[in-house]
């Protein structure tokens, strides 16, 4: 199914934008927001400019709440770097891990982990969060104002420019991502409304680090020279899961009377050479 998500404050005239030495380059949008369902994950994406410079702006999201991965998409994306700076204005900027690839014959910058539109949690949420909870198992959500106040997103370091996206309000398109997320939940054949009062997440009971070694990289993928990040969770019975049952163990997740109840638990693999 493709939902169409209204544009909002499309054509931002934008201040305070500090000097860079590279040269900024600001697009507005093209196309509506869209989102994708799919079986594991859901996807929502936007078009800015035209021509040789249009962009695609990818986010995908494999759980609810309010992280996801950024891919950028464009004959002009050829990051010299294997990191980036971002930010969603007015937020504060975040430095990422990016790998350089292609769609069909176009550039690609796929993010290597999830991310929120705030790498920082707000002091009042995190205070009531640790007092009701004791301790952080269940991250406070960004919120509609902070998610309605973007302005534009902005991508330092990506070529020999700096790119701007004109996104305006993300609060609306973030929500219809969430229904998304929650719908999928449902797929699983998990209780929708437990899962939203949860106390506790499931949680492994030691580093994911030690899941896996070089041993585990695939054979084939390996002689081909093929790199890849794959985002997995442990619902899913593939080559991936197979290696982390070995040696992971979990807590599991707290219904809202603090009993155990059946979850998920969702994590990225970068399989990458050298």
């Amino acid at each position: 199914m493709r939902f169409l998500v209204s544009a909002l404050g499309i054509g931002l005239t934008l201040h305070g934008m500090p000097a860079h030495a590279r040269e900024t380059r600001r697009l507005a949008p093209s196309s509506q927001w869209i989102v994708d369902y799919a079986d594991d994950s859901c996807r929502l994406g936007r078009r800015f400019g035209e021509g040789a410079r249009e962009v695609t702006l990818i986010m995908d999201q494999f759980e609810p709440g309010d992280t996801f991965k950024v891919t950028l998409v464009g004959r002009q994306l050829m990051p010299r770097d294997r990191k980036l700076v971002m930010r969603w204005a007015p937020e504060e900027e975040q430095t990422v891990g990016v790998v350089s690839g292609t769609t069909g014959d176009l550039p690609t910058v796929f993010f290597e982990s999830t991310m929120r539109i705030s790498a920082v949690w707000d002091a009042k949420e995190f205070a009531r969060a640790l007092a009701e909870q004791g301790s952080v198992h269940i991250v406070p959500p960004i919120g509609e104002a902070r998610e309605k106040a973007v302005a534009f997103a902005e991508f330092r370091k990506l070529a020999g420019f700096d790119l701007v996206l004109e996104t305006g309000p993300m609060n609306a398109a973030f929500d219809a991502l969430r229904r998304c997320s929650w719908d999928m939940v449902a797929g699983w054949g998990l209780n929708v409304e437990q899962q939203k009062r949860l106390t506790r997440k499931a949680s492994p009971t030691r580093s994911p680090s030690t899941w896996f070694d070089y041993r585990d990289y695939p054979g084939k993928m390996l002689q081909g020279g093929f790199q890849a990040i794959v985002n997995f969770r442990v619902l899913v019975d593939d080559l991936v899961c197979r290696s982390a049952m070995k040696r992971a163990r979990f807590e599991p997740a707290l219904d809202a009377d603090g009993r155990p109840v059946p979850s998920y638990w969702r994590q990225t693999v970068n399989y990458r050479i050298g």
